[in-house]
């Protein structure tokens, strides 16, 4: 196994140069820094991590919590945001620890404790339950994505949910829609909420009055799916709705087989949008018109703003949006 020692030989250096190379000084000369990468290539040299963490104090890895186990939904969407943490962390040379957050307080707290054990240097974080966990133990900076987490002082990368929901359900009204329902959750997460109050900014921009009877919402952030989208679509054909705009994408599944039992047609009976755009939106009859969360580039943009948080500790904490975008198909 090749040391420090066989690099510098190889590239012509000292070993202080090959450390300096390693620890990514700045004072090395791009051309002899080449040289020693080139020699570490050639010889399969693996730094030891341990050893550099100990001068460095950094251990370069990042822990990261999300809910991937919550349902199907967040496994594609989290598992999305992950790739592009993944991509901009593996640049910087710097390795990443998941853990799977739990929908119970207890739980999250536990996984929380247990990646600041792991003395990481930096966590990306989706919050589950709601504010019910505390992140003063934590002595690393922290990037909060997707959903907020009240009273927490940190980097935070969101979805435009309210902007792109009052776009979804003003393409509703411009299509000519009074009777427009909203299915799924409106409180718990921060990004529900806000997906909620788009769909009555709407309404009011456009003076249509809000109507209690065609807002179908789950009892708690834990629930809802396919069941409420289902029973939804049921109370909505009922109550003589013409248009649908779904919080979440099962809760779509939900709406899609109610209509198919009954034969009610979409969009002649019933037009539906939803918030998601995943592989399957593309595949149903008809297609679904969907709101495309760019999740993938949440993750990159979280991760891009941990190494800045991670490099200039002291410069203010932001709150960052990434637009999303309203892809038209069959089902409007």
């Amino acid at each position: 196994m090749a040391t420090m020692k066989d690099v510098a030989a190889k590239a012509g250096v000292s070993v202080f140069t090959v450390s300096s190379v390693i620890n990514d000084s700045k004072r090395i000369r791009p051309e002899t820094r080449d040289r020693v990468l080139a020699a570490i290539a050639a010889l399969d040299y693996v730094p030891n991590s341990a050893a550099r963490s100990l001068r460095t104090r950094r251990s370069d890895t990042v822990g990261i919590l999300f809910p991937l186990f919550a349902s199907n939904a967040s496994r594609a969407f989290f598992g999305s945001v992950a790739e592009g943490v993944y991509d901009v962390l593996r640049r910087h040379g710097f390795h990443m620890i998941l853990s799977n957050a739990d929908s119970a307080a207890v739980e999250e707290q536990k996984e929380l404790d247990n990646l600041i054990r792991k003395d990481i240097d930096g966590l990306i974080y989706a919050p589950v339950s709601c504010g019910r966990v505390t992140l003063a133990r934590a002595a690393f900076p922290i990037v909060i994505v997707d959903r907020d987490l009240p009273g927490s002082a940190c980097d935070k990368v969101f979805n435009n949910n309210l902007d792109s929901s009052f776009a979804a359900v003003q393409f509703l009204i411009d299509k000519g829609h009074r009777r427009i329902a909203y299915i799924g959750r409106r409180s718990g997460y921060s990004n529900h909420h806000e997906r909620f109050l788009g769909y009555r900014k709407a309404l009011e921009r456009n003076g249509i009055a809000f109507d209690a009877d065609l807002v179908k919402s789950a009892a708690s952030p834990e629930a809802g799916g396919i069941a409420l989208g289902y029973s939804a679509c049921k109370a909505l054909i009922a109550a003589k709705a013409t248009a649908a705009f779904c919080n979440e994408s099962y809760g779509t599944i939900g709406v899609l087989k109610y209509a198919h039992e009954r034969g009610i047609r979409i969009p002649d009976r019933l037009a539906v949008i939803t918030y998601d755009d995943f592989e399957w939106s593309e595949i149903v009859d008809p297609p679904l018109t969907a709101v495309r969360q760019p999740a993938y580039e949440m993750g990159v943009r979280a991760a891009e703003v941990l190494m800045e948080r991670i490099a200039n500790p002291d410069v203010p904490t932001r709150k960052h949006k990434v637009a999303s975008q309203l892809v038209v198909r069959g089902s409007t």
